[in-house]
């Protein structure tokens, strides 16, 4: 068996803002990839406005063909990389300024964000794991302390640690200063203390307000929500790839998406 290839090595050829008649649009899809007409049907409906993915390929250069040949049949196509999102600046603590909002890492790193300079918010819901270790005690039975005690110490105490990672739907936001600059706020990861008297009784509400304040701060950038809706999530990735495992995928289609 082979094994599978890395991550890095696959992409994906996207349609989106497909404006022709409907018909029209599945008659060319269905052409190009060799689909049959309902599921060139399915991807022609999801393209307007789109993106949907449409075809998974090792091979960049056959898909950008297909999304050469497409775009010139009027229906508008790109290829991108699975792993090629943007890294970006992962927030650990938020604060507001006069004209801008400031972030913390983790590891100390700080960012100014002047309100100005956002163009783009995507905001959507995706999985966070949280690992969880707990240590069990038990007894066992101890032949060697039985027969060095005579008898009177059968068992021994043991100690286990176990680990448990478990997942749960978590909030983010990134706020993008252009195509290579963004900030990721995270629901569940962010510390709200910053915030003062405007902090919240509970992290969802916290969250809502760090979200609603950018939005009313940056009226002149573009805010999308599509990917709070998980079955938007769905449609747009198709049935082989998982939101849950390509949530950046999701973001890096979108934004593409949205800045052509």
């Amino acid at each position: 068996m082979n094994d599978p290839l890395p991550i890095s090595t696959i992409f994906v050829l996207a349609l989106h803002k497909v404006d022709l008649p409907v018909e029209v649009a599945t008659d060319a899809i269905g052409r190009v990839l060799g689909l049959g007409a309902y599921e060139a049907r399915l991807k022609a409906n999801v393209a307007s406005p789109g993106p949907v993915v449409a075809a998974t390929s090792a091979d960049e250069e056959t898909l950008e063909i297909y999304a050469e040949t497409l775009s010139g049949l009027g229906v508008p196509a790109f290829v991108v990389g699975i792993a090629s999102g943007v890294q970006p600046f992962v927030a650990r603590r938020i604060a507001f300024a006069d004209g801008a909002f400031v972030v913390e890492s983790r590891d100390g790193g700080r960012f100014e964000v002047p309100f100005s300079d956002v163009d783009l918010c995507l905001r959507g819901i995706g999985m966070t794991d949280f690992e969880t270790t707990h240590t069990e005690t038990s007894r066992k039975l101890s032949v060697g302390r039985a027969v060095l005690s005579g008898g009177l110490l059968l068992t021994k105490k043991v100690e286990t640690v176990r680990s448990q990672t478990t997942s749960k739907r978590s909030g983010f936001l990134l706020v993008q200063l252009g195509p290579d600059e963004v900030v990721a706020l995270d629901e569940e990861a962010l510390q709200y203390d910053g915030l003062g008297d405007d902090m919240k009784a509970t992290r969802s509400l916290n969250f809502g307000f760090v979200c609603q304040r950018i939005k009313a701060e940056c009226p002149d950038a573009l805010h999308d929500e599509q990917l709070i809706n998980r079955a938007r999530q769905v449609q747009i990735l198709g049935p082989k790839l998982s939101p849950e495992t390509h949530l950046d995928l999701l973001t890096t289609l979108l934004t593409r998406s949205l800045r052509s």
